[in-house]
């Protein structure tokens, strides 16, 4: 089934986007020498040490030469890391030309706006190579759970499946993974013929791999369960965004036969690690970065301490990471582990919680939609709360210098997505976040249980 044929597919979507991989030839050759060094690097943790050890120092004079926000910052002569601020999603927000490079050709930039599942949504600038990286580090978490999937031309390899309000969809080839067909769907009912075409299309056109988040493997799973039709079989459904509870785990195993791999990634740092195949943590996935654990003032945690993920190097030239606060929390772990991974494990890993909304009449509402419709406000950080009973409450903290929108334009973008019939009280907060220990908010919360547990 080639891409004209999955485009005019009887059950298939109404595609609204078209997108390719942009990679030319000299990419191609980049992601192979890329591949080979995350075979060769991530054969031991000495090999992983010595790489970190020969190029972050590189990366640190880098930095101080081409990037605006380290160049204006007081740092020592010497390449010490800690010697180096810490940069974060808020510094991206308001100034995301302070941590571009200012040395390089743009032609291949990339701006990714992420979703917003887990927070305030940020545009982050990307690189062909290090979008594509994701598949060869893909491959490499797949190989430890003993999954070899058969990524051909004319067959789809990946499905990334939504469950928002909007989303882009489209179908590609990925050049650097053999010519295989990527997918990006959405299951909201609007984007389909049929109520059921997601479920048919999945089925029919036999992903290797289905990627996603819990709430929208549920629903492709609830979708199922009403109709009799051929069952979806992927190999593995790999799980991000969100925490993934061990009863959505063994329901998701059961409707989809497949073992479910938590993922954990984020669009500013591209994927960090993925759930050990014995439940040992999340083994770091790549050589190229230097994970720090620290406390809110910036300092190292001892190795029993949960801190905060901080991340250095990565493999995109346009946004290199400079002690990259997470906003995720755990602890690392360098003892090695029984499942034959080598590399580092997270513990202790704080997921965010997966939480959805209902409007007045009962509809689900994503909470990357809440996100997608506060993007156009100077907002540094949020809260968004659902009781019992369908009330809202949204919390908001402006960026400092800029004109605050009125409250009226706040509701009328939170009604766009949750219907003038909610009830919605909205507070300005200058403080949010900072009465916290860690001044980590957890931006969406609902004491109304999800639909599928």
């Amino acid at each position: 089934m080639d891409l004209e044929e999955i485009k005019e597919h009887k059950h298939g979507p109404k595609w609204n986007s078209e997108a390719s991989d942009m990679l030319d030839e000299g990419m191609i050759d980049e992601i192979t020498e890329f591949t080979e060094e995350l075979n060769e690097f991530t054969k031991s943790m000495e090999s992983r040490s010595t790489y970190l050890k020969d190029n972050i120092p590189k990366l640190l004079n880098y930095a101080k030469r081409h990037i605006q926000y380290i160049k204006e910052s007081d740092i020592p002569k010497s390449n010490k890391l800690t010697d180096f601020p810490t940069t974060d999603r808020s510094i991206l927000a308001s100034f995301p030309w302070k941590l571009v490079p200012d040395d390089l050709d743009y032609s291949g930039l990339i701006v990714y706006n992420t979703a917003g599942t887990t927070g305030e949504p940020v545009s982050v600038p990307q690189h062909p190579i290090s979008v594509a990286a994701y598949c060869n580090l893909l491959l490499r978490a797949l190989s430890f759970w003993g999954i070899e999937p058969e990524f051909l031309p004319e067959k789809v390899g990946i499905a990334l499946v939504g469950f928002q309000k909007y989303t882009i969809t489209f179908p590609c080839i990925l050049k650097s993974l053999n010519n295989t067909i990527f997918l990006k769907i959405n299951l909201n009912e609007e984007d389909w013929r049929d109520a059921f075409d997601g479920y048919r299309f999945l089925s029919d056109v036999k992903p290797e791999i289905l990627t996603g988040d819990p709430l929208s493997f549920s629903k492709l799973a609830h979708l199922g369960d009403q109709i009799e039709y051929s069952p979806i079989r992927p190999k593995a459904l790999i799980t991000t965004a969100v925490a993934l509870s061990d009863g959505v785990r063994k329901r998701l195993e059961e409707a989809f036969q497949a073992p479910v791999i938590d993922w954990y990634s984020l669009t500013e740092t591209g994927p960090i690690g993925y759930k050990c195949r014995l439940g040992h943590g999340y083994h770091v996935l790549s050589y190229d970065i230097e994970i720090e654990i620290l406390d809110k003032a910036g300092n190292a945690c001892k190795p029993e301490e949960v801190g905060e993920i901080t991340v250095t190097g990565g493999r995109n030239p346009y946004f290199p990471l400079i002690r990259y606060r997470t906003g995720d929390y755990g602890k690392l772990n360098f003892e090695i582990c029984p499942c034959g991974d080598p590399m580092p494990r997270i513990f202790d890993l704080e997921g965010r919680e997966p939480v959805q909304f209902f409007t007045a009449d009962k509809k689900i509402v994503n909470n990357a939609d809440i996100s997608a419709v506060l993007k156009p406000f100077p907002i540094i950080q949020f809260t968004f709360h659902q009781d019992s009973k369908g009330a809202c409450e949204l919390k908001v903290k402006f960026a400092s210098g800029v004109q605050q929108p009125s409250m009226e334009d706040l509701k009328e973008a939170i009604f766009e997505v949750m219907g003038e019939k909610i009830s919605l009280n909205i507070i300005i907060d200058p403080h949010l976040g900072e009465r916290r220990p860690s001044s980590k908010v957890i931006p969406f919360s609902a004491d109304i249980p999800l639909f599928y547990e």
